[in-house]
């Protein structure tokens, strides 16, 4: 009987499977520290357990054959990009007992796989593709070559950035908005290094409202540990943005009362050119 750590890495398997298109012996070495030899018994299990299920390449990776079924993964692409971005796996464990913890339960946005397998290949690689995308300030789909060199997470969305030939320069993509199958096109020279945004450290200062009272006040520095009443967060420049949005920061205006804007950035003038269309 296959024990709970290895129903997990028979998760793992799909996962990569799933969203990157193949895995190797190496990626569950890494990931679970387990030997050689386990990682091979581990897909020489799967395989008896799910006949033609997976498919053996000549370089040794192993991928699903057209009509794979997921058994263990639950096929949604945030455990695979949380796992890029913190390299943390852990399947979801049923439980029977009343939990006493809960999130909330956000929707979900439509990610075509063939795209994320052909942009986490081209990161690796550092390649670039052509791909059609969406906006809503150009709803009808238009082809981009595009050279991508970071996923990342902006609360409800996840983008990826690098630079983009159409806009001639560094930007954001919304995973959701690509259209069609992702075509590489070889080696990219445009790389992270020249992205100026990215490459930039930012620290973003936050302060209670000054319209609210001094209990008020107070409580935000308790709420968010301020020192000298001012919170720091450093980040990237090309994140700046995202992090007000996240933290429900305007600013271009003051809410109408100060419990409803709470914070205020302190050196606005220092992340101006930072934020979009300001």
């Amino acid at each position: 009987m296959a024990t709970a750590n290895t129903f997990e890495r028979y998760a793992f398997i799909e996962m990569l499977c799933y969203w990157q298109s193949s895995i190797r012996n190496s990626d569950l070495i890494q990931q679970f520290e387990i030997t050689r030899q386990q990682a091979y018994n581990d897909l020489k299990n799967y395989q008896q357990l799910y006949p033609n299920q997976l498919v053996q390449a000549q370089d040794k990776r192993y991928s699903f054959s057209t009509d794979a079924l997921l058994h263990h993964f639950s096929g949604e692409v945030e455990p695979y990009l949380d796992w890029l971005l913190t390299q943390n796996f852990s399947a979801a464990v049923n439980r029977s007992s009343q939990p006493i913890a809960h999130a909330l339960v956000l929707p979900t946005r439509q990610v075509c796989r063939h795209t994320i397998a052909t942009l986490t290949d081209a990161i690796k690689n550092k390649h670039r593709i052509e791909v059609g995308y969406v906006s809503l300030s150009n709803p009808e789909q238009d082809g981009r070559i595009f050279h991508p060199h970071s996923f990342i997470k902006t609360g409800l969305r996840w983008h990826v950035r690098g630079y983009c030939e159409k806009s001639a320069g560094y930007r954001d993509l919304v995973l959701s908005r690509f259209r069609g199958e992702a075509e590489c096109l070889g080696a990219s020279h445009h790389p992270v290094e020249d992205d100026l945004a990215w490459q930039t450290p930012i620290t973003l200062i936050f302060a209670p409202d000054p319209r609210l009272t001094a209990a008020q006040q107070e409580v935000l520095a308790q709420d968010y540990q301020m020192e000298g009443g001012q919170l720091l967060i450093k980040t990237r420049a090309a994140l700046a943005q995202y992090l007000l949005k996240e933290m429900q920061v305007n600013t271009k205006f003051l809410e109408g009362t100060p419990e409803a804007q709470q914070l205020v950035l302190v050196n606005k003038n220092d992340i101006k050119p930072w934020l979009f269309g300001d």
